[in-house]
């Protein structure tokens, strides 16, 4: 049923952003712009009346004051200033060295010691020491890298005895068992090379001499688009391994992006057009939950993430960016559920646990956050939800955000003034959303693994909800001609129908996949290719076969 919804009031940005750039500009005698600087804030109630930072010569008096905690990092040193949340005190706390934020096209991101990159699968590093991050996994295949040989020893130690050299190339098999950190620093995986078992380590000093095997060959330069009909000869194509989760998103500019797992925290950058290179990495100290390109062509290389400690990061992948992470934003209190980036990087939305609004309180639980990612302002808090929101997204032209709940509701949002505009509930939780590339279609998948379209033109209006699969919906997706709706689930079967079909209520043409797929059914932007995470730590790309 569709049921319209009360209005929805509106929250405050931090508009105390702009003090502290103020009294930041005029202590460097600049005229800095958000975008300029990295930078990340904070909402904190402060103990005193001078915000925890009294000037010289100041006596603090004991108070209770809500504000904002802000620090700029401006050639590489950290600039930190407090304000009060109506805006009465700016105050300048310190400046701090190096932080580590990289200004240019380099793998570190926002770590201010290298210890903090060290791999998690190991106990704490050796005192200035960093375990290697590992690019290797359990299960999968291996190769010596290119211009690099190893030894193959008996045991995970450098005074192991030497059973083979493995040359530049060589294939391995890894087998179940984590790796083995060693008291030196070393990281050791146990391999099967020509049937014989033994430890090599994976780097040395920075550099990995063994890594995942990668496909033999890329993508076929020219490839058919899907459609119902050609759904049978769809096929794996390539795959990719390694130390990575069942996360993914394709960006329109050919950049696939995956998110490493335990031990190699970060995000894995292919180059689609020639996936036998291996991946760039950036490192960093955090885990991401979510991670999403913006949906338009001309900022196709804007990348949102979204952190297990519930911070948002926007990445800029471009070329020409002197920054890679532009901002950082406190958001919320859990890992971020979901997440979306709109139009030409615009705007950001985001949930996890508690927002963080005006106010952290029960009424924030659920709450999805709209940010300006340009003004690096917060524009709404988006409340009525009642259990987690698992998927969100904005409409191509951004004037809509539609979101879905395990609270068993699809919610649409007016993106101009933030109120709620209809809700359309059913009997199990909604697990995943997507609009048509000419927003004319919103497309729901369930819990229950039914699928449902609602015709967004000339008012509100659904079609039947679809029986589809076995299992949960774990995504829906659109090909870009917006003819075709792709859904997976649980059960490892794609469904396939055309918009009109799926409105008409006609059966899925499908198509049985491996289980235990990811979250995300990732489309390339041509139609030509599908993405399928997997849990056995692969990607799997499926294309059309002629």
């Amino acid at each position: 049923m569709l049921v319209l919804a009360l209005p929805t009031a509106a929250q405050g940005a931090p508009d105390a952003i702009n003090d502290a750039l103020a009294a930041l500009n005029q202590q460097l005698g600049l005229n800095l712009t958000l975008n300029d600087l990295f930078w990340t804030w904070s909402q904190e109630t402060f103990t005193d009346d001078q915000l925890g930072c009294a000037p010289d010569g100041v006596t603090a008096a004991p108070a209770s004051v809500v504000g904002y905690v802000f620090e700029f990092t401006w050639q590489n040193e950290v600039y930190e200033y407090h304000t009060s949340a109506d805006r009465t005190l700016t105050v300048f706390c310190g400046v701090t060295g190096d932080s580590g934020t990289q200004i240019e096209l380099v793998d570190a991101v926002g770590v201010d010691d290298p210890r903090e990159l060290s791999n998690r699968l190991c106990p704490a590093p050796p005192a200035e020491r960093s375990y290697i991050r590992s690019r290797l996994a359990p299960d999968i295949e291996g190769w010596v890298a290119p211009g690099e040989s190893v030894n193959l020893r008996d045991a995970a130690s450098t005074s192991g005895t030497i059973l083979n050299q493995l040359p530049e190339r060589a294939a391995f098999v890894v087998t179940p068992n984590l790796p083995v950190c060693d008291a030196e620093g070393n990281v050791w995986w146990q391999v099967i090379y020509d049937g014989v078992s033994g430890f090599v380590v994976e780097g040395v000093d920075g550099t990995y001499v063994v890594e995942p095997l990668p496909p033999v060959t890329g993508l076929a330069a020219t490839r058919t688009p899907i459609t119902p009909e050609n759904l049978p000869s769809l096929a794996e194509s390539v795959r990719l391994q390694g130390n990575i989760r069942p996360l993914a998103a394709w960006g329109q500019s050919g950049k696939l992006a995956v998110l490493g797992d335990t031990g190699a925290e970060g995000v894995w950058i292919y180059d689609t057009t020639d996936l036998t290179l291996p991946p760039r990495q950036y490192k960093t100290n955090r885990t991401f939950t979510r991670v999403v390109f913006s949906i338009a062509d001309g900022q196709a290389d804007v990348l949102a993430l979204g952190s297990d400690d519930g911070s948002l990061h926007v990445w800029d992948l471009s070329p020409s960016s002197r920054l890679i992470e532009r901002l950082v934003l406190n958001g919320h209190n859990a890992p971020i559920s979901a997440l979306a980036l709109g139009p030409n990087g615009s705007r950001i939305a985001s949930s996890g646990g508690t927002a963080f609004a005006t106010s952290v309180d029960d009424a924030n639980l659920n709450a999805i956050l709209i940010w300006d990612i340009n003004t690096v302002a917060q524009l709404f808090a988006l409340r009525g939800h009642t259990d987690t929101v698992t998927a969100i997204a904005f409409s191509p032209d951004g004037s809509t955000l539609a979101s879905a709940s395990l609270d068993q509701s699809v919610r649409l949002w007016d993106m101009a003034t933030g109120q709620q505009t209809a809700r359309i509930d059913s009997e199990s939780g909604a697990t995943s959303l997507a609009f048509s590339p000419d927003g004319a279609v919103l497309v729901v998948g369930y819990n229950d693994g039914a699928t449902l379209a609602l015709s967004l033109v000339g008012g509100l209006s659904a079609g039947p909800l679809l029986p589809t699969h076995d299992a949960p919906v774990t995504a829906v997706a659109f090909t870009p001609d917006g003819e075709l709706v792709l859904s997976m689930g649980v059960d490892g079967v794609l469904a396939t129908r055309t918009v009109s079909d799926l409105l008409a209520g006609e059966d899925a043409t499908t198509l049985t996949l491996p289980p235990e797929s990811g979250d995300p059914l990732v489309v390339s932007p041509d139609g030509t290719t599908v993405v399928f995470p997997l849990r056995d730590r692969t990607l799997r790309l499926f294309t059309v076969s002629e």
